[in-house]
């Protein structure tokens, strides 16, 4: 299916409210070591893309909640305006329009727009496999071409916070490719081919990455969770302590592998959960499940 070039106004998904459905079926701990997989090669790869733009500031940083409401480092509210930038995600493994525009006036426009945020998704696939990116498909982007996908989000990303622009990271699925489908075997966060440890041990390795890069302020932690039997079946009476056992490990339990920069907020306040009260019945068996990943 083609992708769609209108911007997409930011929902977050709820996976804290998913995951709170599963007990992990694997047991055990994450490997550690998974984490870093790729990613010193991903870090010695340095792309300048300096122009003449001078760019934008970011908001005053980190944000924070109070209630219902986003507030950045003075205390003024902030409303995130934010596009899904895809392509990354999916089989060709780089955002799109790298081909047709330079990477600067990509982000310069989405700031000119009005919006201040970006969506990056992302699959588990495009981390732990970290492919050279087709040059075709960064024709307009000379720079980067001969990169590896890691090292391309990473200028993307450099760019975005360039221009002022907040970026979200989305776990969009687990295999690159288009989302969504029933029967895709992308609707929870593991399956055959990558499992939830991976999951965890990706994720953990993403948030370290980007430890030091201020302008990302927040994950999706999985799109659109779905499954064809209702998510109850997956056992929600043993949801709780499956939660906590994982996102400990993301927020407080591993001091190797959990880097809780103050520019990293990840709150149940942020994941309203609107989306799936409107779209996904089946989720409303989990809704009453504790499901609070604040770092």
């Amino acid at each position: 299916m083609p992708r769609s070039p209108r911007p997409v106004v930011l929902l977050l998904s709820v996976l804290s409210m998913a995951i709170a459905c599963r007990q992990n079926a694997e047991g055990g701990a994450p490997d550690d070591a998974a984490m870093g997989r790729d990613l010193a090669a991903a870090e010695a790869a340095t792309v300048d893309l300096s122009t003449s733009d001078s760019g934008a500031p970011l908001p005053a940083l980190p944000l924070r909640t109070q209630g219902r409401f986003i507030l950045d480092a003075k205390g003024q509210r902030l409303k995130l305006a934010a596009v899904n930038w895809d392509g990354a995600e999916e089989k060709d493994y780089v955002v799109a329009g790298l081909d047709l525009a330079p990477l600067p006036e990509l982000a310069r426009r989405i700031r000119q727009l009005g919006y201040n945020a970006v969506r990056l998704p992302w699959s588990n696939q495009m981390y732990e496999q970290n492919p050279l990116i087709d040059d075709a498909l960064l024709r307009q982007n000379p720079m980067l071409r001969g990169q590896r996908a890691l090292a391309v989000l990473h200028a993307v990303i450099a760019e975005l916070a360039r221009q002022g622009l907040l970026v979200i990271l989305d776990n969009h699925t687990s295999d690159a490719d288009w989302c969504c489908s029933d029967m895709d075997q992308n609707g929870l966060w593991w399956n055959s081919r990558y499992s939830e440890l991976d999951w965890i041990s990706d994720w953990r390795a993403m948030v370290h990455r980007y430890r030091e890069q201020p302008a990302v302020v927040g994950v999706d932690l999985r799109n659109e969770p779905r499954r064809k039997r209702p998510l109850a079946d997956l056992g929600r009476g043993r949801a709780e302590s499956g939660l906590e056992a994982r996102g400990g490990q993301l927020r407080r339990g591993d001091p190797q592998a959990q880097p809780k920069p103050p520019h990293l907020r990840r709150r149940a306040e942020l994941l309203d959960g609107l989306w799936w009260r409107l779209h996904r019945p089946a989720a409303a068996e989990c809704r009453g499940a504790p499901g609070l990943l604040a770092a």
